[in-house]
């Protein structure tokens, strides 16, 4: 005879005042078809991510000539699918669904750095942009923080003490952040993180949640303005950086201020299927993140797997391949390989050059070319 199901016993477990493990949710699973569903689809959307993640790290790493640049646009490019892998983790394990956030923030943080070194390295180094920078002024007035700023006030050159300022709120999120989670967990294990109740101003949990958006919204400042700095200069070299900056934005945004935001609305609301745990709310979130890297993953695709915006010159026996690495091989390899090469630097230096020597150079030498890192 078939075992009655107590719903009054379920909802005792399962009440949103704790995480169950594994076993227990998956035992549940047939009285939650609805969760069931959410963790069939997050695993099938994170294998796709996990196999183009791979291919596309292959095919960057073969046909970007440059070392730095490529590693670079790697990062980029596997932060979609490395945030599905870490949250399905989450999904699949309830109770580890906050050390899953903290687990996207740390490959977050890098990310957000190889963002910037490619942005110099586009320009040849930091002299180089320094250099070639002194006659466009950074504007502060952009979003999400500035945007009503008078322009005229929210200006200014940009020098080496102030690039190494911004860059500092820019990686601010790297100490900031891991402070913020490392404390919310203590928090939650002490009892004192109030899941239910999220705007209790007497608790720490609120002001860990605002020092959250905080730390984002400052870092996403600086990258708008960066970006929107050195956009203009760099198009002119049919460099391509606006879908590269919407890729580190919304990483930003989606893995802090969603999960915050989320943690309000969840805290409104009745508990209830398909997340009915006491961290429902980084459920939800990292639910959301792999959904949505379905919207972001295919412009990594376009903007970075491929030469296009990526590279300064193709010599004319490349521009009708789709490869860099192909081409060499139909054309033979020896001569084409030599005039990639004179392309990849136009001022005669190697591909082995360290970044921090050739960040040390002064932009006199680079007057000619558009950097010592300029690739085909």
């Amino acid at each position: 005879m078939e075992e009655e199901f107590n719903e009054t016993e379920y909802y005792k477990i399962f009440n949103c005042t704790s995480d169950p493990s594994a076993s227990e949710m998956f035992a549940y699973f047939e009285h939650n078809p609805g969760g069931l569903a959410c963790l069939i689809i997050a695993t099938v959307i994170t294998a796709v991510q996990t196999v183009i993640m791979i291919d596309g790290v292959i095919w960057i790493s073969k046909n970007i000539p440059h070392a730095e640049r490529s590693t670079s646009m790697m990062w980029l490019y596997s932060i979609w699918p490395v945030f599905c892998i870490v949250f399905l983790c989450g999904l699949y394990i309830p109770k580890a669904a906050l050390l899953s956030k903290a687990g996207a923030n740390l490959f977050l943080f890098p990310t957000v750095y190889n963002y910037l070194a490619l942005l110099v390295d586009y320009f040849g180094g930091e002299d180089a942009m320094i250099g070639k920078m002194k006659d466009d002024p950074v504007k502060y007035n952009k979003p999400p923080c500035c945007c009503c700023c008078p322009p005229k006030k929210c200006r200014g050159i940009l020098k080496r003490r102030q690039y190494n300022v911004l860059e500092l709120l820019v990686m601010q999120v790297a100490v900031v952040q891991p402070l913020l989670l490392f404390l919310s967990e203590t928090f939650i294990i002490d009892g004192t993180f109030p899941m239910q109740d999220p705007f209790n101003y007497m608790a720490p949990g609120l002001y860990i949640q605002i020092l959250t958006v905080i730390s984002t919204l400052t870092a996403m400042q600086v990258l708008g303005s960066f970006s929107s700095a050195f956009a203009p200069r760099l198009t002119q070299y049919k460099y391509s950086t606006g879908p590269k900056f919407v890729i580190v934005q919304f990483a930003l945004l989606m893995c802090n201020v969603q999960s915050t935001l989320i943690n309000f609305i969840v805290g409104a609301v009745s508990c209830s299927n398909p997340y009915p745990y006491k961290s429902r709310d980084s459920m939800w979130n990292g639910f959301l993140v792999i959904i949505e890297s379905l919207i972001f993953q295919p412009i990594c695709i376009k903007n970075l797997r491929t030469l296009k915006g990526n590279v300064l010159f193709l010599p004319p026996q490349l521009k009708k391949s789709s490869t860099y690495a192909g081409s060499l091989v139909k054309a033979g390899g020896g001569s084409l390989l030599e005039k990639a090469l004179e392309a990849t630097d136009l001022n005669k230096a190697t591909e082995k050059t360290p970044l921090s020597i050739r960040r040390s150079r002064s932009s006199s030498n680079l007057k000619e070319g558009y950097g010592s890192v300029i690739t085909v």
